[in-house]
């Protein structure tokens, strides 16, 4: 590996990989299916997201890239389960900060 590769590798501990669901984002952007046909969208950074995969089986022209792709699938799954893990510990300690 290249000096410049080692000095601009992703460290994966660095981001966390969550996603959301196509419907999420659907609802939070204020999208409809009708307005999207026939565009090319790029869902970036795209993470574990459904966006893609649901978008294109609807008939849509997605194209999903994120920096966290560099890596394994497996190493993606397992820092997944690890930030999933990491923050339900950290709801838990603010429950009592919500109603």
């Amino acid at each position: 590996m290249s000096k410049v590769e080692q000095s601009t590798k992703l460290d994966l501990e660095r981001i966390v990989f969550i996603g959301r669901t196509f419907e999420e984002y659907f609802d939070m952007l204020s999208l409809s299916i009708e307005e999207l046909q026939g565009k090319k969208i790029l869902d970036c950074p795209a993470g574990a997201c459904s966006f893609t995969a649901v978008g294109n089986k609807s008939g849509l022209d997605v194209t999903a890239c994120d920096i966290g792709y560099y890596h394994s699938g497996e190493d993606l799954k397992n820092k997944g389960l690890h930030d999933i893990e990491h923050a339900m510990e950290h709801m838990q300690k603010a429950k009592n900060n919500y109603k």
